[in-house]
């Protein structure tokens, strides 16, 4: 007879189970609400050279006065995934609530290999949620402090109405009072107000750019989670008749590193089909597909200028 294998461990003990609870929790949270609206959009270059065209608008969304809108890069989620993926090392005390899903992707590019686009959407979630919270606050914040300079007014005219009218000041005789009225007086010069075309008032609360994603099956797994893509944008360059030197470099980079190339025309020939083969009762169908063209204009002197623009979907 073989002899038995020895127990190992505490007798009557079993290894304690991975605790999972966060994943749950994570899928299930909700990410937009009736008082809270987000416009997510996806954007990505038509070639490799196209890439570079990010860098105006990220320039611009980072601005401080840009509350309203929030950039989020694959660089970035990959240095948030170094941050808090290592479970060793030390965290801060406030640390967001899911941080654990960081942890399997530090396991995967800590053996070299990708982030998949089911674990990379709910980093993307965990990352939007981090958002949606400080921008509530902000919100909130905002709110109260408005309501409390109408208070302080509101408050004043009131105990004033409360005294004696016959105390009141009367205007002398012979001044006359104008009239508050938003009514426009004939002969008086039409004020046109102006816009600084930024961040609008209306539609949704937040605005989202995505960049660096060049994988089309990422949409439907955002959508798993509840995470609604609104619109992928394909930004790039008008080709004109200019062949400046930075034009000649771009090129001779983009030839230089084919998989690039190969990963974007990937991308953009299978996105049509990710979307319109969508389950039923999908969104992904809503997504817009919409193209954004950088036109070169020629300035004197010195080489053609690159005119950028930031598109908002409201």
């Amino acid at each position: 007879m073989p002899p038995r294998r020895a127990r190992s461990g505490v007798p009557g003990k079993t290894a304690p189970a991975a605790d999972t609870s966060w994943e749950t929790g994570l899928k299930s949270a909700q990410f937009e609400e009736c008082s809270w609206k987000a416009c997510v959009s996806l954007l990505a270059g038509g070639t490799p050279a196209d890439e570079e065209l990010m860098g105006p608008l990220q320039l611009a969304v980072q601005q401080p006065q840009r509350r309203l809108f929030t950039l989020v890069s694959q660089e970035a989620i990959v240095a948030t995934i170094h941050h808090l993926g290592n479970p060793k090392a030390k965290r801060p005390k406030d640390v967001a609530m899911f941080h654990e899903v960081t942890e399997q992707a530090m396991v995967l590019l800590d053996a070299g290999q990708e982030v998949p686009c089911e674990l990379m959407a709910n980093i993307l979630k965990f990352q939007l949620l981090q958002v949606k919270a400080s921008d509530q606050q902000r919100m909130a914040t905002k709110k109260g402090s408005e309501e409390k300079s109408k208070a302080g007014p509101a408050s004043a005219t009131k105990h004033k109405a409360s005294g004696n009218r016959a105390n009141e000041d009367t205007p002398p005789a012979g001044v006359t009072v104008e009239r508050q009225t938003k009514l426009r007086r004939r002969g008086e010069d039409i004020q046109t107000p102006k816009y600084i075309d930024d961040e609008p008032e209306g539609g949704p609360q937040h605005y989202f750019l995505l960049t660096g994603f060049l994988e089309a099956q990422l949409l439907p797994a955002l959508e798993a989670v509840g995470v609604h893509v609104d619109n992928v944008i394909r930004v790039q360059q008008e080709r004109g008749h200019y062949n400046t030197p930075e034009r000649r470099d771009s090129s001779v980079v983009s030839s230089e590193r084919p998989r690039g190339s190969q990963k974007h025309c990937v991308f953009w020939s299978s996105l049509g089909d990710v979307l319109d083969r969508g389950p039923a009762l999908s969104t992904l169908q809503d997504v817009a597909r919409l193209c954004y063209t950088v036109t070169d204009r020629p300035h004197a002197p010195g080489p053609p200028v690159s005119y950028f623009k930031c598109l908002c979907i409201l």
